[in-house]
C-alpha cells in the first residue's frame, strides 16, 4: 500500500516538473523575439500602425515593437533607431519633442499625427566611463498613445 503512495506521488511530482518546464519553454519563446543578442538580426514585429485600428490594436502593435537587449549593449544606431520608430509608426507621422536626459540614459520623443500622440523612449547603452552613448540605442520602448482632443472649457 505505501509503495501505491509513494508511485502516486512520484506521477504527480513528475508530471508538476514536466508541465513546469513546459510552461516555462513557452514563455521563453515568446519573449525571444522581442529580446536579441546585439550581433543578431532584429527579430521583433513591426506592424505598422494604422490610424483605422482600434486603440488596443494600436496598443498590441506597439508594445509587439519594442526591444531591448538584456546586456544593454548597443543593437542599432539613433538613426536606424528613428527610422525603425517611423516603420513602426503610422505613414506621415511626424516628430513634435525629442528631449535627451543624460543622466538617466534616454531620450523622450513624441510623435503626432492628426490627433493621435505618440510617446517613444530610447535606451541609451552606458559605456562604462560615467557617460551614455547617446549615438547608439539599446533598446526602443512605446510607452504611451493619447488622443488630443484639444478640448477647451469656455
Amino acid at each position: 500500500m505505501k509503495e501505491l503512495v509513494y508511485m502516486k506521488k512520484n506521477i504527480i511530482i513528475g508530471l508538476i516538473v514536466i508541465l513546469g518546464l513546459f510552461s516555462a519553454g513557452c514563455k521563453d519563446d515568446s519573449i525571444g523575439t522581442e529580446i536579441t543578442d546585439s550581433g543578431a538580426e532584429q527579430n521583433i514585429s513591426t506592424n505598422k500602425v494604422n490610424l483605422e485600428d482600434s486603440m488596443i490594436e494600436i496598443k498590441d502593435k506597439l508594445y509587439k515593437a519594442c526591444f531591448f537587449d538584456k546586456k544593454n549593449n548597443p543593437v542599432k544606431t539613433m538613426e536606424e533607431s528613428l527610422e525603425y520608430v517611423k516603420v513602426v509608426l503610422p505613414e506621415g507621422v511626424e516628430e513634435i519633442e525629442n528631449v535627451s536626459l543624460d543622466e538617466k540614459g534616454i531620450s523622450k520623443l513624441k510623435y503626432k499625427i492628426e490627433d493621435i500622440v505618440f510617446y517613444v523612449v530610447i535606451l541609451h547603452p552606458y559605456n562604462g566611463n560615467g557617460n551614455y552613448d547617446f549615438k547608439s540605442a539599446s533598446g526602443i520602448s512605446f510607452p504611451r498613445v493619447e488622443i488630443d482632443t484639444k478640448w477647451h472649457s469656455e
